[in-house]
């Protein structure tokens, strides 16, 4: 078990999962740095140095959520995920806010850490998916349409050159039940 400084018991399983919400929330009434040590004081494992410059966040230490753009949030938040090291990071809309050259050093960053955890994430952006992901999954109406490298997903479909949009469009227009 793992008890945040605000008492609260958090089991050590939980500890290994990082979760960023697509609207990358943060604790409004504290800075940045404050959000990013927040629940970490007894279990300093947390090594807000490198995390500040993989995230570019070096600038936002002293800023209040308030005053961020929403990629910067999105930054923040992710940081957050990473402070424990988790063996498995879930995002939601990762790019949820960025502007282009966010787009391009956050898939970077995701690419650095693939190899050291898991990483999964929810994102209707297929340009995402095409640039970070080894292994995709299509789901449509809660329905697994498709799991695998995409190369294999087009061949598979009939459309060996394909991209994961024309896969992704293929597979639900002969694949999933006309949606009600």
């Amino acid at each position: 078990m793992f008890h945040s400084d605000r008492g609260i018991n958090i089991p050590a399983e939980r500890r290994r999962i990082g979760y960023v919400f697509q609207e990358g929330r943060l604790f409004p009434h504290m800075d940045v740095h404050r959000n990013l040590l927040y629940g970490h004081r007894r279990n300093p494992v947390i090594d807000l140095a490198q995390i500040t410059k993989l995230l570019d966040l070096g600038g936002l230490l002293q800023r209040g959520p308030a005053s961020l753009s929403g990629g910067e949030r999105q930054r923040v938040a992710m940081a957050r995920a990473l402070a424990l090291q988790p063996d498995v990071l879930l995002l939601d809309e990762p790019t949820h806010g960025f502007d282009p050259m966010q787009v391009i050093a956050f898939r970077d960053t995701l690419r650095s850490l693939r190899d050291d955890r898991a990483i999964l994430f929810s994102t209707h952006i297929i340009g995402d998916v095409e640039a970070i992901s080894d292994r995709v999954l299509i789901i449509h109406h809660g329905r697994l349409l498709g799991d695998g490298r995409v190369e294999d997903l087009a061949r598979e479909a009939g459309i060996p050159d394909a991209g994961l949009e024309e896969v992704f469009a293929h597979l639900v227009r002969t694949t999933a039940p006309a949606h009600v």
